[in-house]
Parts: structure tokens; sequence; C-alpha cells
């Protein structure tokens, strides 16, 4: 693919503590005169395991160290040494928590180019046996930093405190790294710019007002596979995968458009909020989830109405 992309702050290096919520801002462009492509590489790591809250607050915590942390040796780090530097780490969008499937959890990996599944497996090996020694070592960044975890903290996490640093070597540890199952996909339009967004359905939290409403862990994966499937649906030709973040306040959205200066992004945004509407009975949901969906509804309709 030859492909340029244009990119602005990445999410840690954002200051979550003023950071608005229900945007929709784009933070990268990426264009290719012969119509996108995207590679992707699911990962399931748990099989059968309770994807309860606990579980999440330890993937949320290796989430930190796979896919941003250059000292573990990341993903995007791990890409360079397994293609001997012949791929730079940019041409990896997105490394996420993933609900593989029904019964599997894991993570998934977006490419702008085609990776072996013999070299994704290998980065993988690589950067959860990096995480591990990392986390294990107590290695302190910020003094701030919730249980020492890097960017653990309020200006750099939607959700500091959602971590779990101890669960996350135990359960990492138990990982076949030499038995991982890699599903790969290519997702593809005629379109020539895709957008990577940041989609902030929830404000972060803040040491100051502790309350804040956040996604519970299997409502944030029921909207992030809402948009993804009903999405393109609504822009035809369009593409759209949706990355969900560990913080559970909202989600990265990689969607394809025939603009290429983001004119149309408050048409996606109106767009997304139609399907969750159509698709999401508010009556079916518990009451903690119709809390979350009521205060998602409220920050839209405050933001752009203010």
């Amino acid at each position: 693919m030859d492909y340029s992309i244009e990119a602005w702050k990445h999410s840690a290096n954002k200051d979550h503590t003023i950071m608005t919520w229900w945007t929709l801002s784009v933070d990268k462009t990426v264009r290719c005169s012969t119509g996108v492509k995207f590679y992707t590489y699911s990962i399931p790591m748990y099989t059968w395991w309770n994807f309860d809250m606990n579980f999440h607050m330890w993937v949320h915590a290796a989430e930190h160290m796979i896919a941003y942390k250059k000292d573990t040796w990341s993903v995007r780090n791990s890409l360079e040494e397994v293609t001997q530097w012949s791929l730079e780490w940019k041409v990896i969008l997105d490394i996420s928590p993933y609900k593989t499937s029904l019964d599997t959890f894991g993570f998934r990996i977006t490419s702008m180019v085609a990776l072996e599944v013999q070299q994704v497996h290998e980065l993988m090996k690589i950067s959860i046996k990096r995480a591990i020694i990392f986390l294990e070592s107590e290695v302190v960044e910020d003094i701030d930093d919730f249980q020492w975890i890097p960017f653990a903290r309020e200006i750099s996490c939607g959700q500091y405190d959602f971590h779990d640093k101890s669960r996350a070597i135990r359960d990492l540890q138990s990982i076949n790294v030499n038995d991982l199952k890699i599903n790969s996909s290519i997702i593809q339009s005629k379109h020539t710019v895709a957008y990577v967004c940041d989609l902030r359905f929830l404000k972060p939290k803040i040491k100051w007002w502790d309350s804040m409403t956040m996604f519970s862990p299997d409502f944030s994966y029921k909207i992030s596979e809402l948009i993804e499937k009903h999405l393109p649906n609504k822009l035809p030709w369009s593409i759209t995968i949706v990355w969900t973040y560990g913080c559970m306040t909202g989600m990265y959205l990689c969607i394809s458009s025939t603009a290429w200066d983001g004119t149309d992004v408050s048409n996606i945004h109106r767009i997304i909020m139609d399907i969750l509407s159509e698709h999401i009975d508010i009556e079916s949901l518990d009451e903690e989830e119709k809390i979350q969906f009521e205060v998602l509804i409220a920050n839209y309709e405050n933001f752009w109405n203010s």
C-alpha cells in the first residue's frame, strides 16, 4: 500500500484532565491513491474465562505495556525487531484489547501493510515476555502512576486506577506464547482517505471528582461491535474498524471517507448516534447500563446544544 499518514497526539500524550467528552476528533489521517486497505490480526489469549471487571482491569494494564510502552518492546517496537528493521513501527495503526469471539478474548492488531502470521506471532511473543519482565521490575517512571504502571495517571489515562498489576503479571505468565492462534483478515475500500478518530463518549476520571460514569466492559464492547457492524451500511463503500479503550470511556474509530479534510466527521458522529439509538433497547439493559447509556445520550445532546 503506497500510503501517507498524518498523525497528531497519541492518547497517552493528551491531557485527560481537561478533555471534553462526547466528541469525535481526528487523530490520524491515512491516504492512499489506490484505495485504503488495512490488515487485522486477531489473537485469542484466553478461552472460557470469567471476563468480568477484574479481568478487564489487568487487560488494561497489559494494554499500557503491549500497545504503547517502548521500554517493554511493545508490539510496534517488536515489529521492527522481527522484521530486522525493514518495517517502521508506525505501520501499525492500533493494538487494542479485543473480544475475539463469544468465548475468547485477547488483542487485535491493525496494520497498514500485510504482515506474515509468523511475524505477528513472534512480535506478540516478545512483547508479552518483556511486559512481564518490566512489570516485575517495578520500575517507576512517575510517582503518580497507579501501581507504578506507566502513564496510569489521571493526566494520561481515561480511567487511571482501573488496573491490576499483580494479576496482569500472573495472567500474562499463564499464556502459552508458543501456541498463539492468529486470525488475519483484509479490510479495503475504494475510498482514498481514512480517519483514525478519538470517539470520546464519557469524561475521563479525575481525582477531584471520583464518581465519573464509566462503561462496564460488556457494554463497552457491545457499543463497539454495533458501530463496527452497522456504520458501513450507513456510509456506502466505507470501511469501519472500532478499537475499544481499556479505560472504558470510548473507542478509537477508523473510518474511510470520500472527504479528505474531516468536514464529514460531524455527520459520521450523528450516524453513530442513530445506530446506537436504533440497536440498543434501553429497557433490555441492566440498571448500571441504563445509567451509562443515558449519560452517553445526555453528553451528546449537551455537546451539540452548547
